[in-house]
């Protein structure tokens, strides 16, 4: 009876050790098999491409170039690329990506707008930088809001092939308003495609863009390029509308290792403007915050740059070049102004000027 009671039991223990290895074998080669279509999966979703980091090495100080960053100051370039990708509400903005720029839009349609840098203050219309465009002045001698003001509305950002910062008045070439800094737009001489862009955006924004040019690569004997661009947009607050027609040109006379270039830009806007309201009245409710003073206020400037440069030696040692410019500016505004007096009358602000210069420099 012992004998037929314990066989069973061995039988069926040794039975259920057979199961158990059979099932952990089965549980070995299931994982097995699926550890191995995962690996497989795996291999097929890594995808090894070769990524290669390109950037324009910066030249060392005291360097005897052309490029600012080898003065012995401390100074920024920015170049065109993101200059293009660049979708600011003002062209000013563009200046926001060097570092320690500041740029403040004062929301009351085409005034001059306030860069700032080094600490200087943003509210006097960029008056302590010093701004220029392929050397010529922008700032604005006894301009009616603020002496020295750095009006940068007429840029083009698809004109500009880099923009050049020298922080404190450390820059020989520059004497006046660079108390901040200096500020230098270059403009391109050439244009590798061309270009049509449209934007839009809230508030009925709309940006259209159109860029063509020709470069000797494709086999043209004078090199010439041309951008223009419409801008509108209503803004947040009521009576903003802003309406804005920029265009700049530029033809290149090679010669030799001489070259002459011919440019110009014309620059149009027109905008409301709600004027600056009452903080207390808009936290207690008693106007909104989208109002307006007067529905009258806003204004209008017309601009137009031209410009001849001969460069000499190019790419020597001994490069020099000379310019010729002369400009028109028609700037109106009608405004209102109760943070001054609560019985303000409305103001008609204007500046019209015609200006004529010459630089030589090597």
């Amino acid at each position: 009876m012992r004998i037929e009671v314990r066989t069973p039991a061995r039988l069926l223990l040794g039975f259920s050790f057979v199961l158990l290895a059979t099932g952990l074998f089965a549980q070995s080669d299931d994982k097995k098999q699926s550890d191995d279509q995962t690996t497989k999966k795996t291999e097929k979703s890594v995808v090894k491409t070769d990524i290669t980091v390109t950037a324009r090495p910066s030249p060392v100080k005291t360097e005897v170039t052309e490029d600012i960053r080898s003065l012995p100051v401390n100074a920024s370039v920015l170049f065109d690329p993101a200059t293009e990708v660049s979708n600011a509400r003002e062209p000013g903005e563009i200046i926001r990506a060097l570092p320690g720029m500041d740029f403040v839009f004062y929301g009351q349609g085409g005034i001059p707008s306030g860069p700032s840098v080094r600490g200087y203050t943003d509210r006097n219309f960029g008056q302590d930088i010093a701004g220029f465009l392929d050397g010529i002045p922008l700032n604005l001698f006894g301009f009616v809001a603020s002496h020295g003001a750095l009006d940068l509305t007429m840029l083009l950002p698809q004109s500009i092939a880099r923009v050049e910062l020298i922080r404190g008045p450390f820059n020989a070439r520059y004497g006046d308003f660079h108390r901040g800094g200096s500020l230098n737009f270059v403009t391109k001489s050439r244009v590798a495609r061309p270009l049509v862009d449209v934007a839009a955006g809230s508030f009925g924004t709309l940006r259209t863009n159109l860029t063509y040019g020709r470069d000797p690569a494709d086999g043209a004997r004078l090199p010439f390029f041309t951008t223009f661009e419409s801008y509108r947009t209503n803004s947040y607050s009521h009576h903003s509308d802003l309406y804005r027609l920029n265009s700049y040109s530029k033809l290149v006379i090679p010669h030799g290792q001489n070259d002459l270039s011919l440019s110009g830009a014309v620059f149009g806007s027109k905008w409301d403007a709600p004027s600056y309201l009452d903080l207390t009245k808009i936290k207690s409710g008693a106007i909104s915050d989208k109002g307006v003073i007067n529905p009258t206020d806003g204004g209008n400037l017309h601009s137009q740059l031209f410009y001849a440069a001969y460069h000499g030696n190019n790419g020597t040692p001994d490069d020099w070049s000379a310019t010729l410019y002369g400009s028109h500016r028609n700037w109106n505004r009608w405004r209102h102004d109760l943070l001054l007096s609560p019985n303000t009358r409305q103001l008609h602000q204007f500046d019209r000027r015609v200006t004529v210069g010459t630089r030589v420099e090597k």
